[in-house]
């Protein structure tokens, strides 16, 4: 196998410096740390930009694969690989660069033919992007998708050719509708909406472009009703409120959405192929989308979060960052996109910087979610009377009552009191919040859980979680507070089959693990019961109570306290991250 040595320069002769007399002092530095030689193979290299890939740093990925290509440039499988790499880490022009030569070989290659085809519709080629999607084989992901980008090509040429397209899917009707809009000949909405709001998926996204369509198409009260199921269902925003008002008032509205040529048309289907695949966890194939979508139209604020939001998942979060912050402040995603990467700068142990990010949007914009996340930084880390500070600071600019559009200041406030142990103030502010939001299940158990915890108000904490439990199902957290209110009620056969399920749902959760076990235990089931004290001690992190898990291990529950519920001020706190914040 052939390889090559890259040795770096030093050594030695780089330690004396300029001078031609090497003293001991200079032999010494060089000795004890001496140069290390970067060796690069093919299969190192080869191997790395795999592992580069799935780690989702396809930059790097992309340049060691480049090193394997400079010893096998005509191998076919490289180069299919290099094009999506290509692709992926944003050098869009060099991956379908590529893609042509990989055509001159194999014709039928669905993904480099997809490339052109994007590329043509980049150039306003729309006859030869046609061709080319026209040569796409059957049976690829170009099914779906190809017929999408051929209604643009031909809107982009001034043909509308959307019948077809309408009984395909919900996708190809939003499509469908989108198209005879731009071309203005759009008549009847009805056909469209059929198929599209018959899909129990659509969501936010393609909603609110419905209900800018049919609003200006003077169907106000459908508009109306979409917008209010939006706000309704914890995704308003500014922009959907100002829209709401204007309806109400019937007062006429114009800043709605639009597609204003063939190009951002097609770029919006490959975004949107991009959000199916991302909700699939198919990542490597979004990133692929959200790319070619970037291409068809640079400043697309909503393919840049969701690209951000994929590198974001992988744990990529310093690549992630900067796409947030580029994110334009005339955007109506640009204080979402900062408030990501506040989020990400915490979580990177950047937590000054964050603090400094929200501080500046709040002063500059007056914008409070970003003051009151400055308290949920707080509240992260436990400093829990600075972040009470804040929280009371925002309740105060929100004047006597905090109003039903901050419900999350609400619950973030009482989480901080319970954990305070202010548990009156507590229960205040929780119960505010699930009056404003009562189908919320992080709510719901967090004060359920809470009351349990004080012996109080049992009943009504089983019949909060167990509303919880039927909204969320499969959360683990959720379900292990079920059992363990049965646990503290004396119900303990019944604690012992919800907790089963629990343990099932996060096998490895050393809480859970640790309820179960006592739930064993008060059931005569011992020796089951010191198993699972045993997993909770093995899967223990820093937070968990290890001399209890031992006295128990050793003595059971004979010489134990009731235990204590701490899950909801841990495992449901950690629920708080998947709440929606008003925008």
């Amino acid at each position: 196998m052939k390889f090559f040595l890259n040795f770096c320069i030093g050594g030695i002769i780089g330690a004396c410096g300029a001078s031609d007399k090497v003293t001991s002092e200079d032999l010494q530095k060089a000795f004890e740390n001496p140069p290390v030689p970067i060796r690069h193979t093919l299969s190192g290299d080869y191997l790395a930009s795999r592992h580069a890939q799935n780690r989702k740093d396809w930059k790097t990925a992309q340049d060691y694969l480049n090193r394997v290509l400079d010893y096998d440039p005509e191998n076919q499988d490289l180069q299919r690989r290099a094009m999506v790499l290509a692709i992926g880490s944003g050098d869009v022009r060099q991956g379908i660069a590529t893609a042509r030569k990989i055509l001159d070989l194999d014709p039928g290659n669905a993904l480099a033919l997809m490339f052109l085809a994007t590329s043509a519709i980049e150039q306003q080629d729309y006859q030869k992007a046609l061709t080319t999607l026209d040569s796409i084989p059957p049976g690829s992901i170009a099914d779906f998708i190809g017929p999408l980008l051929k209604a643009w090509s031909k809107a982009g040429a001034g043909e509308s050719k959307t019948k077809g397209l309408i009984a395909n899917s919900s996708l190809h009707a939003y499509h469908a509708l989108l198209i005879d809009d731009f071309l203005g000949t759009l008549k009847d909405t009805k056909p469209y909406l059929e198929v599209i709001l018959s899909n129990l998926n659509i969501d936010v996204y393609e909603l609110e472009k419905i209900a800018d369509i049919l609003l200006r198409h003077g169907k106000k009260s459908d508009a109306q009703k979409i917008y209010q199921l939006i706000k309704d269902q914890n995704f308003g925003t500014k922009k959907i409120d100002q829209k709401l008002n204007a309806l109400k008032q019937d007062k006429d509205y114009f800043d709605t959405y639009r597609v204003l040529s063939a190009q951002h048309g097609a770029a919006e289907a490959l975004f949107d192929m991009a959000r199916v695949l991302f909700r699939e966890y198919s990542d490597d194939s979004a990133i692929i989308f959200a790319r070619m979508a970037l291409h068809l139209r640079p400043d697309f604020p909503d393919a840049q979060v969701l690209l951000a939001d994929i590198l974001a998942r992988n744990d990529q979060a310093k690549i992630a960052i900067p796409y947030y912050r580029n994110i334009s402040p005339k955007s109506p995603l640009f204080m979402k996109a900062q408030h990501r990467a506040a989020d990400l700068m915490d979580r990177q142990g950047e937590k000054e910087n964050a603090i400094e990010l929200l501080q500046n949007l709040y002063n500059e914009r007056q914008d409070l979610n970003s003051f009151i996340m400055i308290g949920d930084l707080h509240r992260s880390a436990e400093n829990f009377s600075e972040a009470l500070k804040i929280y009371n600071q925002a309740a105060d600019k929100l004047g006597n009552d905090v109003p039903s559009t901050h419900w999350n200041l609400l619950y973030a406030r009482g989480i901080t009191h319970e954990r305070l142990n202010n548990m009156n103030l507590a229960e205040k502010d929780l119960l505010k919040a699930i009056e404003y939001n009562p189908e919320n299940p992080y709510i719901l158990n967090y004060l359920g859980y809470s009351w349990a915890d004080h012996g109080k108000n049992l009943e009504r904490s089983l019949e909060m979680i167990q509303k919880a439990v039927a909204i969320r199902p499969t959360d683990g957290y959720i379900v292990d507070s079920l059992g363990w209110v049965y646990f503290r009620m004396g119900r303990y056969n019944e604690a012992v089959k919800i907790l089963e399920k629990a343990v099932s749902l996060l096998p490895y959760d050393p809480t859970i693990n640790d309820h179960l076990g006592d739930a064993y235990w008060k059931t005569g089931r011992h020796a089951e019961a010191r198993f699972q004290w045993r997993r909770a001690l093995n899967y223990a992190g820093d937070e968990t109570d290890i001399a209890s898990l031992e006295s128990k291990l050793e003595n059971g529950l004979s010489t134990q306290k009731t235990p204590s519920i701490q899950q909801a001020k841990t495992d449901t706190e950690s629920q708080k991250d998947k709440l929606p914040q008003s925008e």
